[in-house]
């Protein structure tokens, strides 16, 4: 895991506390056990709440019947996982909903921005208020 980054002057702001994808991404690296042939690169967004179930699936138990978080190890081995649920982040009152296409955020000020990370990922223009398919 690394550490996300911060604004140095990226749309007229100037340090952290913001929820657009250059602060909120951090890239996440994960080393198979030896024998476990596989190198995957992967770009849906995934969550640190999945680390619990992928490092109890790496070990050979069960999850727990009362988390809903997945094991990403589907991935890791080249496969895929259903992409069932979004990322959610906020910081200081507001909150932001990423899926693997768009990015809502909702501020404290009751404010909001909508972005299609597929056509803008550097989220500099924002999709309006159209509905999100």
């Amino acid at each position: 895991m690394t550490h996300n980054g911060f604004h140095l002057g990226d749309k007229l702001h100037w340090r952290k506390f913001v929820l657009w994808e250059e602060a909120t991404r951090v890239h996440f690296v994960l080393v198979p056990p030896r024998g476990m042939a596989t190198s995957a690169r992967v770009d849906q967004p995934v969550s640190l709440v999945n680390l619990f179930p992928t490092l109890l699936d790496l070990c050979g138990f069960e999850p727990p019947a009362d988390i809903d978080v997945r094991s990403l190890m589907p991935l890791a081995r080249g496969g895929k996982m259903e992409d069932h649920c979004a990322i959610m982040t906020w910081l200081r009152g507001n909150h932001s909903v990423r899926s693997s296409r768009w990015r809502y955020t909702r501020y404290s000020d009751l404010s909001e921005e909508l972005y299609d990370l597929s056509a803008d990922p550097y989220e500099v223009e924002q999709s309006g208020r159209r509905r999100p398919l």
